[in-house]
C-alpha cells in the first residue's frame, strides 16, 4: 500500500488549482462562469496563508466571487493567521466547511506554536516562570486530549507536571523541523457523507445499467 506523501499531494493540488484558474481566466473572456468558481477559489486562498501577495490576487477577482461567503471565509482565515489570533482561528474551523477544514488543518501547528508563543509572553516576567493548566490549552488550540497537548506542549520546551505546563520565556523554543500533523476529530466529524459524494459536491449519479450484449450467433 503506498503511503501519504504530503509533500507530492501540495505540489498536485497547486497544479490542479493553478491550471483551474487559468480556465477560469479564459472562460471569463467569453462571459462564461462556472458555478462552483467561488468554492475553489477560496481554497486556493487557503493554501497561501502565509503569503503575503494572496490578498492581491484576491482583488483581482471577478466582483461575484471576491464577495462571495467562502471568499471572504478565506480571507477572514488569512487575516486570523497572519495576525495570530488563534481564537480566530480555530473559531474558523469549526465553523468551516469539511473541505476547507482540511486545508486548514495544516496550519494547526504553526497557530498552535504561535499561540503558546504568545501565552507564554503574556504569562511571564522575565525569566520567572507560571503555571498554566493544560486543559486550558486543549480548549483554546483545539487538542484532542490532554495527553495530545502535553506532546506538542514538551515539543517547543516547556515542561508538563501534573496537568499544568511551565510557561518560561527561558525554556521555550519553536522547534527547527516540521512536525508531522495528527488527525483532528473536529475536522473528521464534518464527513458525514461518502467521500465520492464530498469530491462530487452532492449525491453520486446512479451508475449506468448496461445491457449484456451477446457476440455469439444465435
Amino acid at each position: 500500500m503506498s503511503s501519504f506523501d504530503a509533500k507530492i499531494n501540495n505540489e498536485n493540488m497547486t497544479k490542479c488549482l493553478q491550471s483551474l484558474k487559468e480556465m477560469y481566466e479564459d472562460l471569463a473572456t467569453q462571459q462564461v462562469f462556472c458555478p462552483h468558481e467561488a468554492e475553489f477559489r477560496q481554497y486556493s486562498v487557503l493554501l497561501k496563508l502565509n503569503d503575503g501577495d494572496i490578498l492581491r490576487e484576491v482583488q483581482q477577482f471577478r466582483e461575484e466571487v471576491r464577495k462571495s461567503p467562502e471568499v471572504k471565509f478565506a480571507v477572514q482565515a488569512f487575516a486570523a493567521v497572519n495576525s495570530n489570533n488563534f481564537v480566530r482561528f480555530f473559531k474558523l474551523v469549526k465553523g468551516a466547511s469539511y473541505l476547507a477544514s482540511c486545508l486548514l488543518h495544516r496550519y494547526f501547528n504553526q497557530v498552535r506554536t504561535m499561540a503558546l508563543k504568545a501565552l507564554n509572553i503574556a504569562h511571564t516576567v522575565g525569566p520567572r516562570s507560571t503555571l498554566f493548566p493544560v486543559d486550558d490549552v486543549v480548549r483554546m488550540l483545539m487538542f484532542q486530549s490532554a495527553a495530545e497537548a502535553a506532546d506538542f506542549i514538551q515539543q517547543v520546551g516547556l515542561n508538563v507536571t501534573d496537568g499544568m505546563v511551565e510557561l518560561s520565556r527561558v525554556l521555550f523554543q519553536e522547534p527547527d523541523l516540521p512536525r508531522s500533523q495528527k488527525k483532528s476529530e473536529v475536522i473528521l466529524a464534518k464527513k458525514t457523507v461518502l467521500i465520492g459524494q464530498v469530491v462530487n459536491g452532492g449525491p453520486l449519479p446512479n451508475p449506468p445499467q448496461h445491457v449484456p450484449v451477446c457476440s455469439f450467433d444465435s
